[in-house]
């Protein structure tokens, strides 16, 4: 695609683009210029979340699931983030955990989770209209 980007320690390459209808999906390569370590970086970057509203439900399912489906193939870490790091983050992040925990038990605390999440960063799922 486009040329790498280096820097003293790391050769970064687009290795590709697929642009959904409201979403992208990058794979990256990530190369130690050092230690000649490379890392494939997967990045969904979704599109339409509007800052402090809530997306379509139906497209942040589709997008979920396409995530889900990516995560069961590749080893390593994900990371979530958005322009703020806790309003759309944290709605994600609760999202994935709440569906995942509404697997294994009858009922799921929606607002206990919250709670959780914001003891550990402050203001995670900024507005309750997040949560809608």
């Amino acid at each position: 695609m486009d040329d790498p980007i280096t820097t003293a320690t790391f050769v970064i390459n687009l290795n590709s683009e697929k642009q959904y209808a409201f979403y992208v999906i990058r794979v990256i390569t990530l190369k130690h210029r050092h230690e000649r370590k490379e890392r494939q970086i997967y990045q969904f970057h979704y599109t339409k979340w509007p800052d402090h509203d809530i997306p379509d439900v139906f497209e942040l399912v589709l997008f979920h699931r396409h995530l889900q489906r990516l995560r069961t193939k590749v080893d390593g870490p994900l990371v979530v983030h958005c322009s703020a790091g806790i309003g759309r983050t944290g709605t994600l992040i609760a999202l994935d955990a709440l569906l995942e925990a509404g697997k294994t038990a009858d009922v799921i605390d929606i607002h206990g989770y919250v709670k959780i999440m914001r003891n550990n960063r402050m203001n995670m799922v900024q507005t309750v209209v997040c949560l809608i």
